[in-house]
């Protein structure tokens, strides 16, 4: 089968999926990993600014889900040269794991709800579905997450002998909590022997990516192939010359004799071989599914008829995969895509060519560090966009996202949005996640790049329900948003057009205009002629409805 034309930066690797990867023409990097950075490979510097305040509110969003504080914004005011150190700040944030959660969520698609088992099957309450499942799906996001967050190399997260669980987790799996235990989510070691291969032990990874009776681990292996090496098998042409694949018998003689099938599974079946310690005879038994089997990890050759291997270099076992997926080159070029793809909100395309590499060879001289990765990843032109000073005819403005604007009422105005025990901005049964851009991980597998009318309902919807939530707030004068103002004050009030220009300033990152300000005291005294109440939430449902709040 020849191999699928690469795009954007697996061009560098040249790898076909369905063969022994060709890692010759992949540039070594001299001399291993530095810590100066004087003696990093040069990345163009980050063109002019139109305005740096909304930069930095730019990033800050993509890499915390927060707003930058006001003081912030007026200390990068007063000194423009101070945004790269508010940017390598954000770093240090607590909520960049958080936020790391949902960006790589959308390249893994693990944050969904329809899990094989819920909370009846452990003999829990029914009302813990939505925390059960979300729980289950994150566990291995956590850990990838956690890695980046402590500035660990990106290779732990097929390394590592931990995970991350919650109290909830470790009632359902064989799971140890070792860290904090004031957290919710808290460091934690699997305690069924499974093997030391960070996210490929996961619990979490591979109930989202089954497998059937006949299946075998295929579906494992493909997927391990797609996340951790960006090397899709679907993404293959693949002629049939008219095999039987309507039963087991015609699928599995097929995969032995016809040239399309063999080509593909001869790499696929000795990878999948290595997953059997997870493999289920009862695909809806709790226990059976929750634990690792490692007498189970000879049956490769039983059912595959194959030893296992990594795409050609035999390998004993599960273990082994610790080992051999860092050294292969097509790693670190995925883990580089992925980022790449979460902060420009699209994937590389061949003409980013010269800049991936760039960020290929910073990412290996930094030992595989994502922070450094980000903070590179902000100060491309792709990155700066339409807030360059001459942005390209194709830059625009990008859409928030349902967890960054989760974040940014529950910063600015205490507000979580839950109903019987679901966050309405985050479920998918009950909330708004889709409608709102999110990710589903099922049939909705890329955010919203474009606004629709299901997103501006949906926002609507929830800016009316903030701004009844301000209102209980200035009942009792403490809505941050409206610093000063209670339910009393009115636009002839003193406090008035102060707390307006610090709730514009802080949701925005630009200052408003008097005229802006005249328009909001507009809109309160045509809608307070009942209650004041009406009036400020009108008000602040309007500002939540701002172009240059929904953009960013």
């Amino acid at each position: 089968m020849p191999a699928l034309p690469r795009s954007g930066l697996l061009a560098l690797a040249l790898a076909p999926a369905c063969g022994p990867p060709d890692y010759a023409k992949l540039e070594p990097i001299e001399g291993g990993p530095v810590d100066s950075a004087d003696a990093l490979p040069e990345l163009d510097a980050r063109p002019p600014l139109r305005d740096p305040a909304r930069f930095l509110r730019r990033a800050s969003l993509d890499l915390t889900g927060h707003l930058p504080e006001p003081t912030t914004l007026d200390r990068l005011a007063d000194d423009p040269s101070q945004l790269d150190d508010e940017l390598a700040a954000l770093l240090d944030h607590p909520a960049l794991e958080d936020r790391l959660v949902h960006l790589l969520d959308e390249r893994w698609h693990l944050r969904f709800e329809g899990m094989p088992v819920g909370p009846p099957d452990y003999g829990l309450a029914p009302e813990l579905r939505y925390t059960l499942a979300r729980d289950m799906a994150e566990e291995p996001l956590r850990l990838m997450a956690r890695v980046v967050a402590s500035d660990a190399s990106w290779d732990r997260v097929v390394q590592s002998d931990e995970t991350l669980a919650t109290p909830l987790l470790t009632e359902v799996w064989p799971l140890e909590r070792t860290g904090d235990p004031d957290a919710l989510w808290s460091t934690a070691r699997w305690t069924d022997h499974r093997p030391a291969v960070g996210v490929l032990a996961s619990n979490g990874l591979w109930w989202r990516y089954n497998t059937t009776a006949f299946n075998y681990n295929r579906t494992r292996a493909a997927a391990v192939s797609r996340l951790v090496l960006c090397d899709d098998y679907l993404d293959l042409a693949i002629e049939f010359e008219s095999p039987s694949l309507t039963d087991a018998d015609g699928t599995e003689a097929a995969i032995r004799t016809n040239a399309s099938c063999v080509a593909c599974h001869a790499t696929l079946d000795p990878m999948a071989a290595v997953f059997f310690g997870f493999w289920a005879y009862d695909l809806y038994d709790p226990l059976e599914l929750s634990r690792y089997h490692p007498e189970r990890e000879p049956l490769s050759m039983e059912l595959l008829g194959v030893e296992p291997a990594w795409f050609g270099t035999p390998i004993d076992s599960l273990q082994d995969l610790a080992t051999v997926v860092p050294a292969d080159p097509r790693f670190p070029i995925c883990a580089v895509e992925t980022f790449t793809a979460a902060l420009w909100r699209r994937a590389p395309v061949p003409d980013d060519r010269d800049v991936m590499g760039a960020l290929l060879r910073q990412f290996e001289a930094t030992d595989r560090r994502v922070g450094p990765l980000l903070l590179a990843l902000t100060a491309t032109p792709t990155y700066v966009g339409d807030l360059a000073d001459t942005p390209t005819a194709t830059a625009r403005p990008r859409i928030l996202g349902a967890q960054q604007l989760a974040t940014l009422l529950a910063q600015t105005l205490g507000f979580d949005w839950t109903h019987d025990g679901e966050d309405q901005l985050d479920s998918d049964t009950t909330g708004l996640r889709v409608a709102l851009g999110g990710v589903d991980g099922e049939e909705v597998t890329a955010p919203k790049r474009d606004p629709d009318a299901n997103l501006a309902l949906a926002w609507r919807a929830v800016s009316q329900a903030a701004g009844q939530h301000a209102v209980t707030s200035l009942e009792t004068g403490s809505c941050a948003l409206l610093p000063g103002a209670t339910l009393a004050t009115t636009p002839d009030s003193a406090e008035f057009r102060p707390a307006l220009r610090h709730a514009v300033h802080w949701l925005t990152a630009q200052p408003p205009t008097d005229m802006e300000l005249d328009a909001l005291a507009d809109l309160w005294w045509a809608t307070a002629a009942v209650s004041p109440r009406d009036g400020w939430a009108a008000v602040v449902s309007a500002l939540l409805q701002d172009p240059l709040v929904v953009t960013y």
